[in-house]
């Protein structure tokens, strides 16, 4: 007795849907990895800081606050001119800077302070795509293998147990 489940072609069931979303996933930080690196051959422009608060969110609102985490998200805005075009960034580095630990955003907004004169990275044909620390890519690196040994893994499976 078929089911209507083993009528839908493989790339579109679990497998390839997984395969997809997990092909993307590593893509995304593979990328990543690149860019930083390029960023540290990117032109440079002064800049200042207009913002440097920390952001604090609660992971599950709703909660009594005795089972409450929080992320501690540094925002770090500025402001740079590119060709006579003022523009604004936000990205201290490349990857995701929330953390669990209140000490460790204030350690990133402590290096920027609201008004301070920086130094902007930004990218030679789209400027704003900018940073203030280029070449940071140990984040992406981690997720990029995370990634990849998942998507492995996944087809793995799929040849393994999904054709069948």
């Amino acid at each position: 007795m078929q089911t209507i489940i083993s009528n839908i072609p493989p790339l579109l069931n679990f497998w390839g849907l997984g395969l997809g979303f997990l092909t993307l996933i590593f893509i995304t930080f593979f990328s990543g990895i690149f860019r930083a690196i390029q960023s540290k051959r990117w032109p440079v422009t002064p800049g200042e800081i207009i913002e440097s608060t920390i952001k604090k969110q609660s992971e599950i609102d709703g909660r009594p606050e005795v089972y409450k985490r929080y992320t501690y998200r540094p925002v770090v805005r500025y402001r740079y001119s590119v060709a006579g075009e003022s523009l604004e960034g936000n990205q201290v580095r490349g990857g995701v800077v929330s953390t669990s630990s209140e000490a460790a955003a204030q350690r990133v907004i402590a290096r920027y302070p609201l008004r301070k004169k920086i130094t902007v990275f930004h990218h030679p044909e789209r400027p704003l795509l900018s940073v203030l620390e280029p070449g940071h890519y140990l984040a992406s690196l981690v997720a990029t293998i995370i990634s990849g040994a998942a998507l492995g893994l996944l087809i793995f499976e799929w040849l393994a147990h999904g054709k069948s």
